[in-house]
C-alpha cells in the first residue's frame, strides 16, 4: 500500500533515518551541454519544521510530462492526469533544509543518482535524503535527453527554458544519458576544487558553492539509478572512464529494454561491483529474460549480486508511495503490497550497506540494525539469477 505522510498538516516524503541533518540545493550550468541537478548533503543541524523543508514539486510542466508518460500522450486523458498529478504533488515537501551549510566535519563519499523515465531531479528524494543523513553527498541528475518529465535549462544570459518529456528515443538518447553522468562527475570535480559555477537563480536563500570545496571524496564515488537510470548505471560502470572513476553501483529495478540487443556486450564490460535490486511486479517477461542474459554474461560472477523483492511494484523505487493516493496506487498495482515503509527500509538498508562496504566506510552502529532488518524480512527477498523461484 502507499503511505501519505503529514507533519503539522504538511505532506512530505519520509524523514531520513540517519544521524545527520540534510541540506539540498539546485545547481545548473548554462547551455545545451550543461547539467541540471539537485544536491543533497549532510548538515550539522536538523530542521524539524516542515514548512521550512524543500519543495518536491517543480512546476506544471513536470506534471504534464508525467501525465504524457502515463497516458502515452493521449490528448484526452493527459490533461486530466496533469491536473491529478498537480493536486497530488504541489504541496509535498522533502525533509531537507534549502541551502543550509554542509556539515563542517569530514569529507564525504559521493553518490551520482540517475532517475528513470518521466522522473526528474526530486523524484528520488526519499533515498537521496536517507543517504545524505548517513554521510553521503548525493547529486541527482535531471537528464536532458528527453526522458525526464521536463527539464529546466538556463541559457547563456539567464533565459530559462523548460524542455518537455519526449519518451524513449533510442540508442543516441541512451548514450547521452551516460555522457550526462560523466558531465556530472566533471562538475563535482570542479565543485570540489572551488571552481564550479551555478547559473540557477538563487531565490530567497543564496547558495554558497565554496562550502563544497575539499568536502567531496571523489575517490569514493558510486552510482545509483532507478529504472532507465538503473540501466544507465550498468552502462556507465562498464565504460572505460567509469572503471576508473567509480567504486561500484546499484541498479534499482533496471529497465533492460535499452540494452536488449547488446546485453552481452554491456555485461562483458562490467568489472566493478554491482547490486541489482528488482521489484516483483516489474521484473518479468522480456525484462526478466534480458536481465538474466546480462547476469550470465558478466565475466566475474562474484562482482554482481541480484535480488528481487516480493510483492513490490516498480514505483516502490521512487517517491510514488508517498505521493500517490489510493486510486493512483491502485493503477500502479500496489494495493496488495507490503507497507511502503517496510519496502523503503529494506531497499535503503541494502543500498546503504552496499555503499558503506564499497566506499570503505568504518562500521557504524546502524550496520547491525540494518542487517537485522534485512534478515528479519528475508522472506521478501529472492536471491540469485533465478529471479522467479
Amino acid at each position: 500500500m502507499s503511505e501519505v505522510l503529514y507533519t503539522n498538516g504538511i505532506q512530505h516524503t519520509p524523514v531520513p533515518r540517519g544521524p545527520l541533518g540534510v541540506g539540498s540545493a539546485d545547481v545548473c550550468t548554462e547551455g545545451e551541454q550543461g547539467i541540471m541537478a539537485r544536491i543533497f548533503y549532510p548538515t550539522q543541524s536538523k530542521e524539524d519544521q516542515p514548512e521550512n523543508w524543500a519543495h518536491w514539486h517543480l512546476g506544471w510542466e513536470y506534471s504534464r510530462g508525467a501525465a504524457n508518460f502515463v497516458t502515452n500522450f493521449n490528448r484526452v486523458l493527459s490533461p486530466c492526469f496533469t491536473v491529478v498529478f498537480q493536486r497530488l504533488s504541489r504541496e509535498v515537501r522533502v525533509p531537507s533544509s534549502w541551502c543550509l551549510p554542509i556539515h563542517p566535519e569530514g569529507v564525504f563519499p559521493v553518490v551520482v543518482l540517475s532517475h528513470g523515465m518521466s522522473a526528474h531531479r526530486s523524484f528520488l528524494s526519499t533515498i537521496a535524503t536517507d543517504l545524505a543523513s548517513h554521510g553521503y553527498v548525493v547529486i541527482a541528475i535531471e537528464h536532458r535527453e528527453g526522458s525526464a518529465a521536463a527539464c529546466t535549462h538556463l541559457q547563456e544570459g539567464g533565459a530559462k527554458k523548460v524542455s518537455p518529456f519526449a519518451g524513449f528515443l533510442g540508442d543516441d538518447q541512451f548514450s547521452q544519458r551516460v555522457e550526462e553522468i560523466f558531465s556530472t562527475v566533471a562538475y563535482l570535480e570542479a565543485l570540489n576544487k572551488g571552481e564550479a559555477k551555478n547559473a540557477f537563480p538563487e531565490g530567497e536563500v543564496p547558495l554558497d558553492l565554496s562550502m563544497f570545496q575539499d568536502k567531496l571524496d571523489l575517490s569514493r564515488l558510486v552510482l545509483l539509478g532507478h529504472s532507465y537510470g538503473g540501466t544507465s548505471v550498468m552502462r556507465a560502470l562498464g565504460d572505460q572512464r567509469g572503471r576508473v572513476l567509480f567504486r561500484g553501483g546499484v541498479a534499482l529495478d533496471p529497465w533492460m529494454f535499452p540494452v536488449r540487443h547488446n546485453v552481452e556486450e554491456t555485461a562483458s564490460k562490467l568489472t566493478l561491483p554491482l547490486l541489482c535490486i528488482s521489484t516483483w511486479g516489474f521484473n518479468e517477461g522480456p525484462n526478466l529474460k534480458t536481465l538474466g542474459n546480462f547476469a550470465e554474461a558478466v565475466p566475474d560472477q562474484n562482482i554482481a549480486n541480484y535480488l528481487t523483492i516480493r510483492q513490490t511494484v516498480h514505483q516502490h523505487g521512487n517517491d510514488s508511495p508517498w505521493i500517490a493516493r489510493r486510486f493512483c496506487w491502485a493503477l500502479f498495482g500496489g494495493l496488495n503490497c507490503p507497507p511502503a515503509q517496510t519496502v523503503r527500509q529494506l531497499q535503503s538498508n541494502l543500498i546503504i550497506n552496499f555503499f558503506d562496504t564499497h566506499t570503505d566506510r568504518p562500521t557504524s552502529p546502524h550496520r547491525d540494525v540494518y542487517e537485522k532488518f534485512i534478515a528479519d524480512h528475508s522472506h521478501l527477498i529472492v536471491t540469485g539469477n533465478n529471479f522467479r523461484d
